[in-house]
């Protein structure tokens, strides 16, 4: 596996010492703090995909739940928006 896909598979696995360690054999200064970030922009990542897939539109085939599911997001964004 090359760096850049074990540097990957450590982050997106969340495994920190491992992640620190590799950082350290890369000539990273301060891998601890380079592992933390890297972490934590991979929460981020994570994070805001989630939120997109929520807010993405959920189609059914069937005009009549569709409809509903449509009525459904508009009265959530109404209460959200205040």
């Amino acid at each position: 596996m090359g760096d850049m896909s074990w540097l990957s598979h450590l982050v997106t696995t969340g495994d920190k010492e491992e992640l620190t360690d590799f950082l350290k054999d890369k000539g990273f200064r301060k891998p601890k703090f380079a592992a933390e970030q890297f972490l934590k922009a991979q929460e981020e990542i994570e994070r805001d995909g989630m939120k997109k897939r929520q807010d993405a539109p959920v189609i059914t085939g069937d005009r009549d739940t569709d409809a509903l599911l449509e009525d459904e997001r508009a009265s959530q964004e109404e209460i959200k928006n205040g």
